[in-house]
């Protein structure tokens, strides 16, 4: 069976991440230590590279030169898990930065660059490009609501990453891609506008966003990750914009726009009974994952796939009613981690059949109709 990582998502990836990276693996040779607030740095003189940081360290201030070698990189995860870190000082010799430099860096307040660098800048203490087109890094520790710069182009993988003080991000129309993880964990996040120019939204890229509960996909997004609203438990609606030619919504589930794919089911949507719609051939990874509201599935004989981990922890399902036939179901390939489901009471060759109930408009709501199935509710 094919596997495959969803970066950042499900609990054992979370807590090797928090294991700091100089516990997994060995100093290279050539790596010396320089010392810093509150603990050591570690430099590769063959390479010019920051390699790893003590996870004590609370200030570490990179000078341009270790032992007469010039510092020009940041490697991949050197700063990773150090939850200590309050501030970072980066020399204009440093011109390339890896990815996931400062991810889980939980204490983390600041990000100064000197001013003639000229690969990267900092403006109150978030790292970009030089030409501000992507925003590399917020701090963690940043508060309340930030204003991402009108001419940011891109943000970068794991950018907002555990901003949990966060309460508001405004995202201006420059903005065309959302990377994978650009803002897992920002737990207090309550206002998330998608602006129209956005193309692309990455794996994970809202996972763990426990506060929002709405998102609006915009006609412009053209590409959705994996993931991209995992965990997202206080979720009720996601709504595609009229016009997407890749997506489209019913009643706040996300779906490709032929509807063949069931992509995301809100977590937090209030129903306890779902009918997937007849034509979906495949049910998405992890597109009912923790939805505890649910205790009963329709689901239609159309569906050949269901995904891994599709319905893992939906704890309270406990019946799923079936159009097709046992050999039908038997035929279904149901990846692991779907146990909510397979242990489930299946009832087979289900129709539905349904009573009209119509709700009368008033002054201040609209009216409609709620269609119940008599059979499975």
């Amino acid at each position: 069976m094919k596997k495959r990582v969803l970066s950042l998502l499900l609990v054992l990836l979370m807590v090797m991440s928090l294991v700091p990276i100089s516990a997994l693996a060995d100093k290279s040779s050539t790596d010396v230590a320089y010392a810093v607030e509150r603990g050591n740095i570690y430099f590769d003189k063959a390479t010019g590279t920051i390699t790893d940081c003590d996870e004590s360290v609370t200030k570490a201030s990179i000078p341009a030169e270790i032992d007469g070698v010039a510092v020009t990189s940041i490697g991949e995860d050197a700063f990773r898990s150090c939850t200590s870190l309050a501030s970072i000082d980066i020399p204009n010799s440093v011109t390339n930065i890896g990815s996931n430099v400062f991810n889980y860096c939980d204490g983390l307040e600041n990000v100064d660059v000197e001013n003639d660098n000229p690969k990267y800048m900092s403006l109150s203490g978030v790292l970009f490009t030089k030409d501000m087109s992507t925003l590399m890094k917020c701090p963690s520790r940043k508060s309340g609501t930030y204003r991402i710069p009108e001419g940011v182009v891109s943000i970068d993988d794991g950018a907002f990453q555990s901003c949990m003080n966060l309460t508001d991000i405004y995202i201006p129309n420059s903005v065309k891609n959302i990377g994978s993880g650009s803002f897992q964990g920002c737990e207090s996040l309550q206002r998330m506008e998608i602006p129209d120019g956005v193309t692309n939204i990455g794996d994970g890229a809202f996972n763990i966003c426990s506060s929002l509960t709405e998102i609006i996909i915009p006609k412009t997004v053209t590409s959705i990750g994996e993931g991209a609203f995992l965990s997202c438990v206080g979720l009720k609606q996601i709504d595609v914009e009229e016009g997407n030619q890749q997506y489209t919504s019913v009643a706040g589930v996300l779906f490709d726009k032929e509807k063949t794919v069931l992509i995301q089911y809100p977590t937090s949507k209030p129903e306890v009974s779902y009918a997937i719609p007849n034509g979906i051939t495949k049910i998405e990874y992890y597109a009912f994952f923790y939805c505890e509201n649910l205790d009963s599935i329709s689901i239609p004989s159309s569906v050949l796939y269901i995904d891994e981990g599709a319905f893992l922890d939906c704890k309270n399902i406990k019946d799923i009613y079936y159009s097709g036939s046992e050999a039908q179901w038997k035929n279904i390939c149901i990846e692991e981690h779907n146990e909510s489901i397979t242990n489930a009471n299946i009832h087979y060759n289900h129709t539905h059949d349904y009573k009209a109930t119509v709700t009368e408009p008033t002054c201040t709501e609209r009216g409609y109709t709620t269609y119940t199935c008599a059979g499975c509710g």
